[in-house]
């Protein structure tokens, strides 16, 4: 092999190395039907992110409780939670465009309210974006999450 493919070959891997990526999941969650169900969205960035936009699907057995919890991750960012039947619409931004901190870990949790039932539902991101400082969408993928509900807490009747 010459030495230009040499070359061209080894900058080619390192391109592929040194890529960015920049990724929304939902963790997947075993819990027992009735309870409620902590969702939690996780981020691993490469690029400074400065907003997270997303529509959120989520089964009929689950209903959003408006409850939200932020984690450590954001500076400025203020947090938009809205409903919009039958999914959620979430929004982070920072005024300031401030990029979130660290490069991995959870940025939100989002509570809902399970029915008493037994199975495996999916919750599905619908159009994720992650956005750098130049407003543009830097996302390289996404991973939906399955809650598995188990054995249904029992209903008590009076």
């Amino acid at each position: 092999m010459n030495l230009f493919k040499k070359y061209s070959l080894i900058i080619f891997i390192l391109s592929i190395v040194s890529g960015q990526s920049n990724i929304i999941s939902i963790s997947d969650t075993f819990m027992v039907g009735g309870d409620t169900a902590w969702v939690s969205i996780n981020v691993s960035n490469t690029d400074d992110i400065a907003g997270i936009q997303f529509d959120l699907s989520y089964p009929d057995q689950f209903a959003y409780i408006d409850s939200v919890i932020a984690g450590d991750r954001f500076v400025d960012h203020e947090l938009q939670v809205e409903f919009l039947d039958p999914m959620l619409r979430v929004m982070v931004y920072s005024g300031s465009l401030t990029p979130i901190t660290g490069n991995s870990g959870t940025v939100l949790t989002l509570g809902f309210a399970t029915e008493p039932v037994l199975g495996e539902f999916e919750i599905e991101f619908i159009n994720p974006v992650l956005a750098n400082t130049d407003y543009e969408n830097v996302l390289t993928g996404f991973n939906n999450g399955t809650i598995s509900l188990d054995s249904p807490v029992p209903l008590l009747s009076s």
